[in-house]
């Protein structure tokens, strides 16, 4: 009786938290919708595609740099979590943070690509990056209410900032401020909530270097290698559309990213809690298997209203400067139902150490991704357009690889026992 008291129990809060956790995304994703429809009257495509391809150079140097130890944070076991362990993960994370804001700046230098607004991408992202694993320590007790206020907040009080600032006349520049804020009201909300926590730096030996890449990285090779996906699609829209058809591109991604931002809190945030702290094989499957299942009827719907209403509904909403944004939207319709399938997954990768499984998976998503460019070898143009289908490509066989190899593991597992 106790134990099934337990199960109640231990299901209601994390009910509490999803409904925290998506309540807080609904209003943010709305925030920022709203938000978007103001700066594209002012800030025109090649503006955005400008500010699109300058954070895919200084993030993809962020994402190599970065042993993605607020993970190790979350999943370390509570016994293991002393206070030494505590500060060795947060001097880790300070140093981590250092290298990478200066490779960030010795890459775009050596490229030629240092300007006033790489340098605002630089400060805007080593924020965001010491913030994101420096909030790992408060995630670890799942406070999400007071992680979904802070956050909805801090979104509310950005983006309106932004609306202000391009009404005024700002252009260009209100982009990089917005994020800065974000950035900087994200730290400060996290202090006065509690959760921006400061341990004593020491210094960390080489061998202790070597055991945290041992830990790492199979994380930071995924994560690396999503990094580099990411950018590599906006640079390669940069590349065949040029700064216009990158601000297209980007515009028609965060549109098809609606859906997956709305979902993150569960198919990311809390997932990763649910499946790492639960120990038995049969019933952390069970879990993925009914989130896969909960998770796709929005998504399809999403993904078909999509399809149906762009022609009409993206004139409306962005102007006709934005018109082509309706064909790369509709491409981008499979990438909307597979994109927060494949996150379940790669999450339950993480915490059941199948990090072979979603290494291929990768590579399935670049091959997805690179489709289009074979028509480079006919005389079909590649365009904007024929990149988001391989955007879509790239998350179905991204997810498919996945499910057969994660079901073939199984499956071989189920037999031996």
């Amino acid at each position: 009786m106790l134990s099934i008291a337990k199960y109640v129990t231990r299901q209601s809060v994390s009910v509490r938290h999803a409904l925290a956790l998506v309540s807080g995304n609904v209003v943010q994703a709305g925030v920022g919708f709203l938000s978007n429809l103001v700066l594209v009257r002012y800030i025109a495509p090649a503006e955005f595609g400008r500010y699109a391809i300058t954070a895919a150079v200084v993030c993809l140097v962020f994402s190599i740099c970065s042993l993605r130890i607020g993970l190790l944070v979350i999943r370390a076991k509570d016994d293991d979590f002393t206070a030494d362990t505590q500060s060795f993960f947060f001097s880790a994370i300070v140093y981590e943070n250092i290298v990478g804001t200066l490779a960030s700046v010795l890459f775009v230098f050596a490229f030629g690509l240092l300007n006033e607004w790489a340098v605002w991408m630089v400060l805007i992202t080593s924020i965001n990056q010491y913030s994101s694993n420096v909030k790992s320590f408060f995630e670890r007790g799942m406070p999400y209410r007071r992680l979904a206020f802070i956050e909805t907040v801090t979104y509310l009080v950005g983006h309106l900032l932004a609306v202000a600032l391009v009404i005024l006349g700002s252009g260009e520049i209100t982009l990089y401020i917005r994020d800065l804020t974000l950035a900087v009201l994200g730290v400060l909300g996290l202090y006065l909530a509690g959760g921006a926590t400061w341990f004593k730096l020491r210094w960390i030996r080489f061998r202790e270097w070597r055991h945290l890449l041992r830990q790492s990285r199979g994380n930071w090779l995924d994560q690396a290698m999503e990094g580099l996906f990411g950018r590599l699609v906006v640079l390669l829209a940069g590349w065949v559309g040029g700064e216009k058809g990158a601000g297209i591109y980007f515009q028609a991604q965060r549109l098809a990213g609606v859906p997956h931002q709305l979902l993150t809190p569960v198919v990311s945030r809390l997932s990763l809690n649910w499946f790492s702290r639960e120990t038995d094989f049969d019933t952390r499957r069970r879990k993925r298997s009914l989130l896969l299942v909960y998770m796709s009827a929005p998504l399809v719907v999403g993904a078909l209203l999509a399809v149906a209403l762009s022609d009409w509904l993206v004139p409306v909403l962005f102007g006709k400067q934005w018109s082509e944004v309706a064909a790369v939207l509709v491409m981008m319709a499979g990438a909307m139902v597979f994109m927060s399938l494949f996150e379940i997954l790669k999450v339950y990768c993480y915490a059941a150490s199948r990090g072979r499984a979603l290494f291929f998976a990768r590579l399935a998503e670049f091959g997805g991704l690179l489709m289009p460019f074979f028509a480079f070898f006919t005389e079909f143009p590649v365009n904007v357009s024929m990149l988001a289908l391989g955007y879509s490509l790239a998350y179905a066989f991204g997810f498919l690889t996945l499910m057969f190899l994660l079901g073939r593991n199984e499956n071989t597992a189920g037999s031996m026992t």
